[in-house]
C-alpha cells in the first residue's frame, strides 16, 4: 500500500515535468540485474543489449527502476532457471523485452495481469498491484506494455517507451 501511495504522490509532484529528467539506461539496468540476481541467486538473468553505454532516456530514474525492477522480479520469481532481458532502440523507442522459462500464464489470463488486486497465484506473497503500477507509469510516458506467451515457455513482457510523449 505504501508503494502505491508513494507512486501516486510522485506522479502528482512530477505531473508534466518529465522534460529534463533522464536516466542512464545501461547503468540502471546493470544495477537492477545485480539486485534481482542477489534476491534469486539460483536463477540466471541473461542481458542482451545493443545500446550505447552512454544512452540516457527521458524517464525519471525511480520510474525506470519501478518498471524494470518489477518485471525482472516477477520473471525471476516465476522462472524455472533463467530470464532473458533484451534492450534495444528502434525508431526513437526504447524496447524492453523480458522472457522467462517458467510455467507462464494461460493466454486467456494475460489481460488480467494488470488488474489491480487481481492475483493469478494466491500462494505467493504480494498485493496484486505491481504490474498495474508499472502499466500506469508506462502509460504516463506514452508507452505500451504487451504480454504474450514466451517461446521459452513462460511469460513474455514487451515494453515500449518512446523518446517523447
Amino acid at each position: 500500500m505504501h508503494e502505491l501511495i508513494d507512486t501516486q504522490m510522485r506522479k502528482t509532484e512530477m505531473s508534466g515535468q518529465y522534460i529534463g529528467k533522464a536516466t542512464p539506461i545501461i547503468e540502471r539496468t546493470l544495477a537492477l540485474v545485480d539486485v534481482v540476481s542477489r534476491i534469486y541467486p539460483y536463477k540466471q538473468i541473461h542481458l542482451q543489449e545493443t545500446l550505447p553505454r552512454e544512452l540516457v532516456w527521458p524517464i525519471d530514474e525511480r520510474d525506470f527502476n519501478e518498471i524494470l525492477g518489477n518485471v525482472l522480479d516477477n520473471a525471476s520469481k516465476w522462472c524455472s532457471q533463467e530470464v532473458h532481458l533484451h534492450l534495444k532502440l528502434h525508431d526513437d523507442t526504447l524496447t524492453i523485452l523480458v522472457e522467462d522459462d517458467g510455467p507462464g500464464v494461460a493466454s486467456h489470463q494475460l489481460a488480467d495481469l494488470t488488474k489491480r488486486q487481481k492475483r493469478l497465484d494466491e500462494k505467493t506473497p504480494g498485493y496484486g498491484l505491481g504490474l498495474s503500477i508499472v502499466e500506469e507509469i508506462i502509460n504516463d510516458y506514452g508507452g505500451a506494455m504487451h504480454f504474450s506467451i514466451s517461446p521459452k515457455g513462460g511469460l513474455r513482457v514487451l515494453i515500449e517507451l518512446p523518446r517523447s510523449i
